[in-house]
């Protein structure tokens, strides 16, 4: 194992919750974080509505890194519709200032 700098965020599917901790699994690679490796967190770390963590539920993650035991974050939070629907309009202005440059 070598030693990693937190991760700043990781976006990230919930597969699993067990009695003490939360499985995920990222949504893309992340370098040596990759699709098929989990990362955990516990219900404290979670920093929304106990309603809205569920298998399938798309999460953020943040200070991720690589323990002895696996991949561990230090916060985990809900992605908003507000979120998304931010980063859906940044991402059409970005592509908007693109297109127009050309």
């Amino acid at each position: 194992m070598t030693d990693h700098a937190p991760m700043e965020q990781v976006r990230a599917a919930v597969a699993d919750i067990r009695h003490g901790f939360i499985v995920t699994y990222p949504l893309e690679d992340y370098g040596e974080l990759t699709r098929d490796r989990s990362i955990t967190f516990t219900p404290r770390q979670w920093q929304g509505d106990e309603r809205d963590l569920y298998p399938g539920v798309i999460v953020d993650l943040y200070g991720v890194t690589l323990s002895a035991r696996g991949w561990r974050a230090r916060e985990a939070r809900p992605v908003t519709p507000r979120v998304r629907k931010q980063e859906t309009r940044s991402r059409e202005n970005a592509n908007g200032r693109l297109s127009r440059q050309h």
